[in-house]
């Protein structure tokens, strides 16, 4: 299919002692928090602005960002014995296109994050992605109901032992997500991960998706995500070597009303590298 290869990421960069500057495709400041709950296999990272309308979140810069300039610091003011390097990420980005805009395009963007994490098994951070519309320059791009900048904020937490691993995250957007059809509105959303390790090599993964539109946005119908996740992983070499499977047990709809089906994965991961990482 023609969407079946595309670019994933592609960088290159600066890595000094407390800092990283980064140009082309990357992982973006956003990502750095929404990440903290993206960790289903084969599902997931639907509710948390990150891969929104349906892209990889290249566009406005949330996902695997396009066309960036990126600053990666962490700053050591916090004491060491409780706290790591406190971690800022900052950036900048050009125009894009706008998905399902007709070839219209972002005037700019921008972003951040900032995360906070213990020395042991816990972390809390906050991100914001800002991508600039010139509605004046575009008066159609309210058919396909954009009425401002396209914004995205999250917070996101999660704590984590040898054996088991919980996060959180939840989001406002604004003029950021469309539904099935390509409209967009305005909403909020919120990702759970966790799992448990019950013997050597199996795990138990579960969670949910959870994405509405505000109540007064009429033109999103009755979109809606709203599914949960329960798995397993069954691993060889900690993560490196694995099989597993989801269910994701879905209770979503699109704008005309109509069910999204459930979805059933199995796969393997084999990483083949001599080495371990």
């Amino acid at each position: 299919f023609k969407d079946s290869f595309f670019t994933r990421l592609a960088y290159l960069g600066v890595d000094a002692p407390g800092y990283q500057v980064i140009a082309g495709k990357n992982w973006s400041p956003y990502y750095a928090v929404a990440g903290l709950t993206d960790r289903f296999m084969g599902t997931g990272g639907t509710a948390s602005g990150t891969f929104n309308a349906q892209t990889d979140g290249g566009p406005t810069g949330t996902g695997r960002a396009e066309n960036v300039l990126q600053g990666k610091f962490n700053v050591d003011f916090l004491p060491n014995r409780l706290f790591k390097p406190f971690e800022l990420d900052i950036q900048i980005q050009g125009g894009n296109r706008i998905p399902f805009a007709d070839g219209a395009s972002y005037e700019y963007a921008a972003g951040f994050s900032a995360m906070l994490a213990t020395q042991k098994d816990f972390n809390i951070g906050i991100a914001y992605n800002h991508a600039s519309i010139d509605l004046a320059a575009d008066p159609q791009l309210r058919k396909i109901g954009i009425d401002g900048d396209a914004q995205a904020f999250i917070i996101g937490t999660r704590a984590f032992g040898d054996r088991w691993y919980a996060g959180l995250t939840y989001s406002i957007l604004k003029d950021h997500e469309t539904t099935n059809d390509g409209i967009y509105f305005d909403g909020y959303g919120s990702e759970f991960y966790g799992q448990v390790q019950l013997s050597d090599r199996f795990w138990l993964i579960g969670g949910y998706n959870y994405l509405t539109p505000f109540s007064d946005e009429d033109q999103a119908g009755k979109y809606r995500v709203k599914f949960g996740v329960l798995g397993f992983r069954y691993t060889f070499d900690k993560f490196r070597r694995m099989f597993y499977g989801n269910m994701e047990i879905n209770d979503s709809t699109n704008r005309d009303g109509s069910r999204v089906s459930n979805v059933y994965t199995v796969g393997i991961r084999w990483d083949v590298t001599p080495w371990k990482r």
